[in-house]
């Protein structure tokens, strides 16, 4: 638990959005595509869970996070300004409704950025007992505002996913997909300001939840993000 630990408070230490101090001299309108690409892996990497249903009236609180171990070979916005693994952090809440569904919201606020968004997630198929072979399944849809001080942007995430509940873990599978929208709001190049690009991408994880106490969820997974690796790291309290 203190491994995941130390790895989850590592992971507030990569550079978030607010870092991106060097978007407006190197941002150009060819580049804005692939930037918006990796902007979005990293927030919908951090809307994927197991599927489980939270029960009525189950509440959930804490940190989730998404990382992307490098730029997309195309970003010359984050590999112009020399960032290697980035990712972001959000505060989340959620509440569980009756019939297998959940509505979250979760958002940042620091150093000249601010992310606020949420979504609900539907349970379509409950395992029937705790060590079943049949696994929980599980869909959800996201939606994202990003302000900077230099961009601006909307993301839109759906995800779908499978976990097996064995008591302490509970291993998960999942896809997704990112649909982003990135403006630039200011830049050093004349006749960029204003515009903007769409990106798509596909996401694949694996992972677990692990609860070594009752209240407390910790949730790992290796992901790939639009081919490049990365992670999900969550600390997550239940009641």
């Amino acid at each position: 638990m203190r491994t995941l630990l130390a790895a989850l408070l590592l992971s507030l230490a990569v550079p978030a959005f607010a870092s991106f101090s060097d978007f407006q001299t190197l941002v150009r309108p060819e580049n804005i595509k692939p930037f918006a690409l990796d902007v979005g892996g990293v927030l919908g990497a951090a809307s994927v869970d197991t599927g489980r249903p939270w029960g009525f009236p189950g509440f959930e609180a804490g940190l989730v996070s998404g990382m992307q171990f490098r730029p997309d070979r195309d970003d010359a916005i984050m590999r112009g300004a020399n960032i290697k693994a980035f990712g972001v952090p959000l505060l989340q809440a959620g509440v569980g409704l009756p019939l297998n569904t959940s509505i979250v919201v979760h958002g940042l606020s620091v150093g000249g950025v601010s992310i606020l968004g949420g979504g609900a997630r539907y349970t379509l198929f409950k395992a029937p007992a705790v060590g079943s072979l049949l696994p929980t399944v599980g869909v959800s849809a996201f939606g994202d505002e990003i302000h900077h001080r230099y961009f601006k942007g909307d993301h839109f995430a759906g995800n779908a996913s499978v976990g097996w509940n064995l008591a302490v873990l509970t291993p998960f599978a999942a896809v997704g997909y990112d649909v982003t929208k990135i403006e630039a709001t200011s830049a050093a190049t004349a006749g960029v300001v204003g515009m903007s690009a769409w990106a798509r991408g596909t996401r694949v994880a694996l992972g677990t939840d692990i609860t070594p106490l009752p209240l407390l969820r910790l949730r790992a997974a290796y992901q790939l993000l639009h081919g490049l690796p990365g992670a999900t790291l969550d600390l997550l309290f239940k009641f």
